[in-house]
């Protein structure tokens, strides 16, 4: 048997089918990288720039695109980087300027294999700011017409052949960490910018180009993240029918969107979810779940707001705005909220109501002219509360209540400086706190009040054309006047009139502060009444002053507050009268009229009421006088009070310098002046009024002052006595420490000048007495004159 041994010649194959295929993937390496290096090559801007940028001002001018590149790079296998990219497009109102950093594009591989055309498959961006600015676009010229193309043959029509229709290409872009800055004019632009960490997008080309968002998320202007997405189907809403797409917004936690523009506003506003169609026809966008926080705590809620923004119009629409606060709820709902400017026009209308819980409404409605700058305004109120109102301002303590029905209108034109206002308003259960009327609560239980009035802020001049007001069931009282900036002073005229008032009726409608010393008080018939005031500040003595007075009025019954009757009698009232001074005055401190010498009440009159005898409470002429001397001097240093006006202070009230003890002191004076004599009245004057710290009644300051009876005084003596009666307590006491104020030297002649005019004394009595004053000397004391005015001679000390 013969052995065998394996052949050589199968491992020398093996070996040379090892080497071709080596040498085979070396060819094909090679190639592979003299293809990449071709197409490296091929892409840098030294080989491919001049086509690049041809095919890209193209595609710029076609899609009607400002576009500069800074310079490109290959990228990737395929891709090219282009870099400092610059972009620049209208589209409708919109403007986009945008600024990137790097734009890498990928081109289509199978589009590339076939046929060797290059359509992008991807585009991502990375880096870059975007700035959105709303402006109308500039008006475009009208084509020319062309002529009407004729008419082709049967033959030639058949032998067209209709192009292909054009394919749809689609391409995929991405941004990364992007900025958008959006400056939406009319409305505010945003302080910061909007951060896209990242967002995906999908252009199609072909028939007609479209940008269509897919999703994307980033960091709102006021750092909150969020995340955003397309709405498809059903949800898309309206602007879906029209191809325009519909997004959401969805912050990780409600977003400060008043962080978002530099607004100014007092309050802040969180919003939950914002839903957006950019390229609707309006424009629109949704706010949801919005929350307002203000100043004091005051807050709103709102389930919606909706703006939308056309070429020439921006509005905004609020769904019900429930308003609280923290001190106290607020039970009012905004209701119908629309604002709307035009930019065309020029023109901004604000309108809206406003329920509170009893279903009172006060509507408004604010119309601005652009054009004409013209602001016109107009509230319409029908039982509208305003009683929570006042604590959200911090008015609780100035005011309360309110039930308020009628409209107020206003208008303002700034280049007028005229504001006029037209107001018709019934007012119900309202509570003020005035401290300059009186010291308690005034309590409406109803006003009217009808008002057309005109400003004019900077020439500081008011009008009031026509004014009524009516209180309660009274009839109403007509008012009206005017001031002005005169340079030096003002100038001014003022009237209030009224007729057939019934007294009853215009008690029962002033607030009890007001009226409570008629309150019981039975009256019968009716008056009437005209003031009349006008004149220049700088000119004193040309102040007019008239009052009239018509009517008869009959009081059947005294209210126990003011019971005038009660002090008819003789001597001393023998009654207790509640709230006055009656019952301080005893027998033994009384002095009867008729045991005074002539003189006394003759001097008593002369100082503080000449014309006493003659008129009937009221002195007007001498309240002009006063006021024409208050207005010199720059403030109130005479009152031009009556004997009979400071009886019924005496007796009745308190000091308060306020509207309403002016009030109540008319009605007790018209009640003296009525049911008293002269004589009387002066006697309880005399005996009631206070002439020095703890004198009361003219038996204790005769002791006081001269240790002698009052049946005693002498004329410089009760000259004396009424001296210090405007100021009992500081003047009286000044005289008992042995001091004479020079202001009482100068009173004190003025007493003795009436005197004389009267012939009550002689010139040589006035003279004679006047320099004894003067020195000090008067009613047999000697005193130390003292300056308390400025008056008084070069050395004179001043008073203690």
């Amino acid at each position: 048997m013969t052995e065998s041994y394996p052949s050589a010649l199968p491992q020398q194959a093996s070996r040379r089918r090892g080497v071709r295929i080596s040498f085979i993937l070396a060819i094909c390496v090679g190639m592979l990288a003299t293809l990449f290096a071709a197409g490296y090559l091929v892409r840098t801007p030294l080989v491919v720039g001049p086509t690049v940028r041809a095919k890209l001002t193209a595609l710029a001018e076609r899609h009607d695109v400002n576009l500069r590149i800074n310079t490109f790079r290959p990228h990737g296998l395929l891709g090219v980087r282009f870099e400092q990219v610059q972009l620049v497009a209208r589209r409708g109102a919109y403007l986009v300027e945008a600024d990137l950093d790097a734009v890498d594009v990928t081109p289509s591989l199978a589009q590339l294999l076939d046929g060797l055309r290059v359509h992008p498959n991807s585009i991502d961006v990375d880096g870059g700011r975007v700035r959105i600015t709303r402006a109308p676009a500039s008006p475009q010229p009208e084509p020319e017409p062309t002529k009407q193309p004729a008419k082709p043959s049967a033959s030639s029509a058949s032998k067209s052949v209709a192009p292909a229709a054009p394919v749809a290409r689609k391409t995929r872009a991405v941004l990364h960490d992007v900025s958008v800055s959006v400056h939406p004019a009319p409305l505010p632009s945003t302080t910061r910018p909007l951060v896209l960490h990242r967002a995906e997008f999908l252009l199609t080309t072909g028939a007609g180009s479209t940008l269509e968002f897919r999703h994307g998320y980033g960091q709102l202007p006021d750092a909150t993240p969020f995340g955003m997405r397309r709405l498809a189907g059903d949800n898309a809403g309206a602007g879906a029918a029209n191809g325009a797409s519909t997004y959401v917004l969805e912050p990780e936690q409600p977003t400060r969107v008043d962080r978002w523009v530099a607004t100014g506003l007092p309050l802040g506003m969180e919003v939950s979810e914002i839903t957006m169609c950019p390229q609707c026809q309006p424009a629109t966008v949704e706010l949801g779940g919005l929350q307002f926080v203000g100043p004091a705590g005051i807050s709103a809620e709102s389930r919606a707001m909706r703006l939308s923004a056309s070429t020439s119009e921006v509005r905004v629409s609020l769904d019900d705005l429930d308003v609280d606060t923290r001190r106290t709820p607020l039970p009012y709902r905004l209701e119908n909220f629309e604002a709307v400017h035009d930019s065309e026009t020029k023109t901004t209308i604000v309108q809206g109501d406003v329920r509170d819980a009893d279903r009172g409404l006060a509507s408004f409605a604010s119309n601005w002219s652009g054009q004409w700058g013209v602001l016109e305004t107009r509230v319409q109120l029908s039982e509208f509360q305003t009683a929570p109102i006042w604590p959200t301002l911090g008015l609780d303590d100035h005011a309360g209540g309110g039930v308020h029905s009628g409209k107020i209108e206003a208008s303002y034109e700034p280049w007028l400086d005229l504001v006029e206002l037209d107001v018709d308003l019934n007012t119900r259960s309202m509570t003020l706190d005035l401290p300059m009327v009186t010291g308690e609560p005034l309590e409406f239980g109803r006003v009217g009040l009808e008002l057309v009035a005109a400003f004019q802020p900077r020439a500081r001049t008011v009008s009031i054309s026509s004014g009524k007001a009516a209180l309660g069931e009274a009839d109403p009282i007509d008012f009206g006047g005017y001031a002005l900036d005169a340079g030096r002073g003002w100038v001014f005229e003022t009237f209030a009139l009224a007729e057939d008032l019934h007294p009853q009726r215009l008690r029962d409608g002033l607030p009890p502060s007001l009226a409570k010393l008629a309150r019981g008080t039975e009256f019968d018939g009716e008056f009437g009444f005209g003031i009349y005031s006008a004149g220049h500040t700088a000119f004193p003595e040309s102040i007019e002053l008239t009052v009239d007075f018509s009517g008869e009025v009959e009081v059947k019954g005294d209210s126990s507050h003011a019971d005038v009757l009660a002090l008819a009698a003789d001597g001393p009232p023998s009654i207790d009268l509640p709230g006055t001074l009656a019952r301080n005055v005893e027998l033994d401190r009384w002095v009867d009229y008729d045991t005074l010498p002539e003189h006394v009440p003759q001097v008593l009159t002369a100082a503080e009421d000449a014309k006493f005898f003659s008129h009937d409470g009221f002195d007007w002429r001498g309240l002009r006088r006063a006021l024409v001397h208050n207005v010199k001097e720059g403030g109130i240093v005479r009152g031009g009070s009556t004997l009979s006006q400071q009886l019924s202070k005496n007796l009745f009230l308190d000091h308060e310098r306020t509207l309403a003890r002016k009030l109540q002191e008319a009605y007790v004076t018209w009640r003296l002046e009525s049911e008293l004599s002269k004589k009387r009245i002066l006697e309880l004057y005399m005996n009631m009024v206070e002439w020095g710290p703890n004198l009361r009644g003219l038996k204790q300051a005769a002791r006081r002052y001269f240790d002698i009876p009052p049946e005693e005084l002498s004329v410089p003596q009760v000259a004396l006595l009424a001296s210090v009666l405007p100021g009992p307590s500081l003047f009286g006491q000044q005289v008992l420490s042995g001091y004479l104020p020079s202001s009482r030297v100068e009173k004190i002649e003025h007493i003795l000048s009436n005197l004389r005019f009267l012939k009550v004394i002689s010139g040589r009595e006035y003279r004679k007495m006047y320099a004894g004053a003067q020195r000090g000397e008067i009613g047999g004391l000697e005193l130390q004159v003292c300056d308390d005015d400025g008056k008084a001679p070069e050395g004179t000390p001043e008073c203690p």
